[in-house]
This record gives C-alpha cells, sequence and structure tokens, in this order.
C-alpha cells in the first residue's frame, strides 16, 4: 500500500472509534447508521483506491468523507459524542481529508 498507506490507518482508526461509540447505543438513531455507514464505505474506497489505483476509487473517497463530516458536523449539533471522541473525530477527518487532497493533487484526473 505504498506511501499512502498512513490514509489507510486513518480509515480504519475512525471507522473502528464510530463503532466504539456508537455500536452500543440504543436504540441507534437513522443519524447513527448513516454515521456508521459512511464510516465503513470510506475506509472501504480508500482501500479499493489504494489496491486498485484508480483515481474514481479516491475521488468517491473524497466525496464520501464530505458526506461524512456533514452527519458528524450535525452529530455534534446534537451532543452526539462525548467531547475526547469529538475531537479524535475532528482530528481523523481532518488528516484523511489533507492525505485524500494530496494523493487527489498528485494524479492525473
Amino acid at each position: 500500500m505504498s506511501s499512502a498507506a498512513p490514509v489507510f490507518l486513518d480509515t480504519l482508526a475512525l471507522a473502528g472509534l464510530l463503532v466504539e461509540q456508537l455500536d452500543d447505543a440504543a436504540p441507534r438513531s437513522a443519524l447513527d447508521e448513516r454515521i456508521l455507514k459512511l464510516g465503513f464505505d470510506l475506509h472501504e474506497t480508500i482501500t479499493l483506491a489504494l489496491l486498485e489505483s484508480e483515481p474514481v476509487f479516491i475521488l468517491q473517497a473524497d466525496e464520501c468523507l464530505t458526506r461524512l463530516r456533514a452527519m458528524l458536523a450535525l452529530s455534534h449539533e446534537l451532543d452526539r459524542f462525548e467531547p475526547e471522541p469529538d475531537s479524535q473525530l475532528l482530528e481523523l477527518t481532518e488528516s484523511i481529508g489533507r492525505q485524500i487532497g494530496g494523493i487527489l493533487r498528485s494524479i492525473e484526473l
């Protein structure tokens, strides 16, 4: 997974943190379900982008991250997360966004 491997690890950590925070929520809200799905989708598209070296996958990952950030902003407004996981989620999404941006700048579209 070459030099882009940190983005794989960050999306894995993000998905794990989301599961840790939302999997035990009872009852789980539609927003929780959407956030979990977007976290999984982001990790899957990053995995495909790294394995297949196809620009379409990194574009899909960027789009998925944008949607996830919107849902996380909404969940923040609704106080769905405790402060510590909330800040960890912010750090991870910022890091993933920078890495996706770097990959996008490095490829010809």
